[in-house]
């Protein structure tokens, strides 16, 4: 997949979608991933909501840092044949 401008990945980011969040679970334990919605605006941060005593706000807080993963529902340039 060719890489996206900064215009185009902006863009993309800021359209409504659901993304992935994941966030260190502790040493022995895969990493805590579930989907959230989020808002960005164009040369801003991505926001996230989330109650400030819900397992993903503790997690992060904890971490000090989080993964985001915004997906695509079709493939770039739109649907291909089977």
């Amino acid at each position: 997949m060719p890489s996206l401008s900064r215009d185009e990945r902006e863009a993309f980011l800021a359209e409504p979608r659901i993304a992935a969040l994941s966030v260190a679970a502790g040493r022995d334990r895969g990493p805590f991933t579930l989907p959230i919605w989020y808002d960005y605006a164009p040369g801003g941060e991505a926001w996230i909501i989330t109650g400030a005593d819900s397992r993903k706000a503790r997690l992060i807080k904890a971490a000090g840092r989080f993964s985001l993963m915004v997906e695509r529902t079709l493939p770039p340039g739109g649907p291909t044949a089977p």
